[in-house]
């Protein structure tokens, strides 16, 4: 009966395979405090009060997630950290340097990259085919003139995107074929593949697998989690709490602009979690 197949049975039907630790991270430490610190934030606020007073450390192998309410700052707060929307205050530090963001071609230049919430709107150029989307990014973060002029050339744009086609298993028959000839699963990738060619270290995923199919997410957790075993850093927001329990070895809590609670992922459950977001907390 259809009401017996679990979510996990019908990944496995689709993909061919079982979800089972394909992405769940079981063997994570229960702390990663001994780690690395990759990446901070210390005391980011904004004027609007959308986000107050913000702190967390990420560290080497780690994926932190963010939960919460509709409105509660998390998407606030990532705009703010890439430079997108204006913080007033706090300050952000990459492997123990601080850096100033103003803006998201000055992250970009500090290694960071943001997979956004709506793709089509902001992720990628729907005019542009796939290997153009794929290595415009790391020829701007190289480019000497800033991104403000010249060409890249067909054998880096060719060499760029199967490159990243290879390694994200993104599903086309040609890097020439149009980006929006694809699946939202494949493009997520494509976006995901700019990054990871522009040598992004902090990558910021806003709600990863929003619209695709339950297959293509279970890929998007898997490369997540490679990402991070890389060395690079991960962060997720995520309206799907059984996609953070399933990835992230920390949960950060938001509600009203603040971080209310922190869990480590073997403490975490969808009951704390919602308790969290919407009470008070002893």
């Amino acid at each position: 009966q259809v009401s017996d197949v679990s979510v996990d049975d019908l990944v496995t039907m689709m993909v061919g395979r079982t979800v089972q630790n394909t992405y769940q991270h079981e063997d994570a430490p229960d702390s990663y405090d001994g780690e690395e610190v990759i990446f901070e934030v210390k005391n980011l606020s904004r004027k609007d009060n959308k986000v107050k007073d913000v702190s967390f450390k990420l560290h080497k192998g780690e994926i932190v997630g963010f939960s919460g309410l509709v409105g509660s700052g998390r998407s606030e707060m990532m705009n703010s950290i890439f430079g997108a929307e204006p913080k007033s205050s706090g300050e952000v530090f990459i492997k123990g340097k601080k850096v100033n963001i103003k803006s998201p071609y000055s992250a970009i230049k500090n290694g960071l990259a943001m997979v956004t919430e709506n793709r089509r709107e902001t992720g990628f150029f729907h005019n542009f085919d796939i290997k153009q989307n794929i290595s415009i990014l790391p020829f701007i973060k190289s480019s000497t003139l800033g991104g403000a002029g010249g060409l890249t050339s067909s054998k880096f744009e060719k060499e760029c995107a199967e490159a990243q086609k290879k390694s994200l298993n993104i599903k086309c028959y040609s890097v020439d074929q149009g980006i929006t000839e694809l699946s939202g699963g494949n493009q997520q990738k494509v976006i995901l593949g700019k990054w990871v060619a522009a040598d992004s270290q902090i990558i910021i995923f806003d709600e990863p697998t929003k619209g695709i199919d339950i297959g293509s997410k279970s890929e998007i957790y898997t490369l997540m989690r490679k990402l991070a075993d890389e060395g690079k850093g991960v962060l997720v927001v995520s309206s799907e709490l059984p996609e953070l329990l399933a990835v992230c070895d920390t949960i950060n809590v938001f509600r009203e602009g603040r971080i209310v609670k922190t869990f480590p992922h073997r403490e975490a459950t969808e009951e704390n979690i919602i308790k969290a977001s919407t009470a008070d907390i002893a």
